[in-house]
């Protein structure tokens, strides 16, 4: 996000970042996002707490989070707890949009060369875009938590919740990620345009949490 170069990540954050399987799980909602954001550091999909340099940390407080109307701890939960409630499973993309996924499932392919029969298929039937937001509030959660907006409690719960919905309303992540895909093209913009391709970065990574936990 605000980042040119990999920076090392303290022995703590890593070490915090240990969970036991029933909490890394929900950590696959904004995998995907944080892959893309924090590309340029040494973070893996699964954290819960990032790191931010002091500098660059004020950037995201003074930039980043007020885009979404985020300034204090409570404002951070109003619009997490908005968006899960009025998110919306029914809306359905056009023919157009579902051609531009396709072709940005082509590109993700050749860029990391792997097989993409399944999002191929999945983006044949997943015609909503129900996971945009639960993708985003994965990384936005994240965040919050890391500059100390949230707690870990409400982190946990949050995530939690996101990760019940997306099994409701996805059979995989394939499917689940066709989804947030779906909207990303709907809107036309290159924010986190390449996440079909991070997505498929992370599963052929030694810590597959995609692939570790299915989503049903």
């Amino acid at each position: 996000m605000w980042f040119k170069k990999k920076t090392e990540v303290p022995t703590e954050i890593i070490e915090f970042n240990d969970f036991p399987p029933e909490k890394e799980k929900v950590l696959c909602i904004g995998a995907a996002v944080t892959q893309f954001a924090e590309a340029k550091r040494a973070f893996k999909p699964n954290y819960l707490k990032l790191y931010f340099p002091e500098k660059y940390k004020k950037n995201i407080i003074k930039y980043w989070l007020p885009m979404f109307g985020i300034s204090t701890g409570e404002n951070a939960k109003v619009l997490i707890e908005n968006w899960i409630s009025e998110n919306s499973y029914t809306a359905v993309v056009s023919l157009d949009t579902k051609g531009k996924v396709q072709k940005e499932i082509q590109k993700a392919a050749r860029k990391q060369e792997s097989d993409v029969q399944k999002l191929m298929a999945a983006s044949e039937t997943i015609r909503d875009s129900g996971a945009f937001d639960l993708e985003r509030l994965g990384y936005i959660i994240r965040v919050c938590f890391t500059l100390d907006l949230i707690t870990e409690q409400y982190a946990w719960a949050y995530l939690d919740i996101l990760y019940k919905l997306a099994q409701e309303y996805y059979e995989s992540w394939d499917e689940y990620i066709v989804s947030y895909s779906n909207e990303n093209e709907a809107m036309n913009t290159s924010w986190y345009k390449d996440i079909i391709i991070d997505y498929l970065a992370i599963k052929q990574g030694k810590e597959n949490i995609f692939d570790k936990y299915p989503l049903k």
